[in-house]
């Protein structure tokens, strides 16, 4: 889902079909966020967020990672903060049920429309990884002015 806040903040939410320890996804997951300006869908900006040590826990904001964006294209480079949520109290507080990449609009400069995907990796240990929902999985377009 994608959302556009009051305070121009865009919001990409990522929901699991499952829910998945928090620890597991902070120390084994690659997430990759991809959007592009046009229907051709060539990835115009990027963001990797790799492993690191800790655990998303529910409804704490993690350390802000910079958005590469290529020169005149967005905004510049610009911070995306990771936010996870379990969905409800009585869940453990690193049961994670959802992800939401927030930025603000402003990093996306005058484009009127942009399309998004997002892919996680799991790492198993073994060199090998599991990509969902795969790596054609565009949504859009979507007007980020509104």
């Amino acid at each position: 889902m994608v959302q556009i806040y009051k305070d121009s903040t865009l919001g990409i939410n990522l929901y699991f079909s499952k829910p998945i320890d928090g620890c597991l996804l902070r120390q084994k997951g690659y997430f990759k966020l991809h959007i592009s300006k046009n229907s051709f869908q060539d990835p115009d900006g990027i963001i990797n967020i790799k492993p690191a040590s800790g655990c998303y826990k529910n409804d704490i904001a993690t350390t802000s990672y910079n958005f590469k964006t290529p020169p005149n294209d967005f905004g510049g480079s610009c911070s995306v903060t990771v936010e996870p949520f379990s969905g409800n109290n009585k869940y453990s507080s690193t049961e994670i049920h959802q992800i939401a990449f927030q930025f603000n609009r402003k990093c996306l400069g005058k484009i009127e429309k942009l399309w998004i995907r997002a892919n996680l990796e799991l790492d198993d240990g073994k060199g090998e990884s599991d990509v969902e929902p795969g790596l054609d999985m565009w949504v859009g377009p979507f007007n980020p002015r509104n």
